[in-house]
């Protein structure tokens, strides 16, 4: 997967400060106009990840949503995204199942 292919992660938040509330929509990727670019890293391998720099976000922040948006045709293979953190070994850790697509129209997760 090249980063041509991932063009954009959408990232809906709401951050609360106290009583106060805001909704907040950026885009995150590899390049472009984008809020927040260089910050999708594609990696290669036997199991292909794409690595996301969240570090932008304040800490203390709450998100309520977030969706990961990929604009591209349909691959040969069903893609399926699994959230996966750094074990103590450095390695990653996948989660149990794959994250599910959302409706309408099944282009996001």
């Amino acid at each position: 997967m090249t980063n041509r292919l991932l063009l954009i992660v959408t990232l809906c938040a709401s951050l609360t400060a106290g009583a106060r509330a805001e909704l907040l929509s950026e885009s995150w990727g590899a390049k472009g106009k984008l809020t927040h670019p260089g910050t999708v890293r594609v990696v290669a391998g036997k199991a292909p990840r794409v690595i996301f720099d969240l570090s932008a976000i304040p800490r203390g922040a709450k998100v309520h949503h977030a969706s990961l948006q990929v604009r591209c045709s349909q691959p040969r293979e069903p893609i399926e995204l699994v959230r996966a953190t750094v074990a103590a070994a450095g390695k990653p850790a996948a989660a149990a199942k794959p994250l599910a697509l959302e409706g309408p129209l099944f282009n996001s997760f």
